[in-house]
């Protein structure tokens, strides 16, 4: 993704935070490893590539999120940048018809939202999750 995530964590004891907050920076790692178009082996390289990828249900809702809003947006929004994808809801399988795909439009926003759920489960009262300049969330109360 390009860009440095961080993590401020609190309302729990130091060691309890550090360990939550490095399952966290291990999602971030995987979501980008599945959706850099930087590395041959990753989701988005075979499917460029011309490969049929099935998902996991978690990405191929993310898919189905990217087409529903290419559609709302009149493709404004186009991870295919002009191209065109082909979604099997059935199979959970996803190919490119033609064109790329660029998943910078809505991959940090994906990992900042699987980082954060990641830490609210493990019991974070609150924090703040940045991803770059463009993308944040933050979640418990303010102390």
């Amino acid at each position: 993704m390009g860009c440095r995530f961080e993590l401020v964590l609190s309302g729990a004891p130091d060691l309890f935070l550090f360990s939550a907050g490095e399952e966290a920076i291990e999602l971030i790692e995987e979501a980008h490893a599945r959706l850099t178009r930087f590395e041959p082996g990753s989701v988005v390289s075979r499917l460029t590539a011309g490969s049929e990828e099935r998902l996991d249900a978690e990405l191929f809702g993310l898919f189905e999120t990217c087409e529903d809003v290419r559609t709302a947006s009149d493709g404004a929004f186009d991870i295919t940048r002009g191209g065109a994808l082909a979604l099997d809801a059935d199979r959970r399988t996803v190919r490119v018809l033609r064109g790329d795909i660029d998943m910078g439009g809505i991959g940090k926003g994906f990992a900042v939202d699987l980082a954060a759920a990641s830490l609210r489960e493990s019991g974070v009262p609150g924090g703040f999750v940045h991803a770059g300049t463009s993308t944040c969330r933050g979640f418990g109360d303010a102390e």
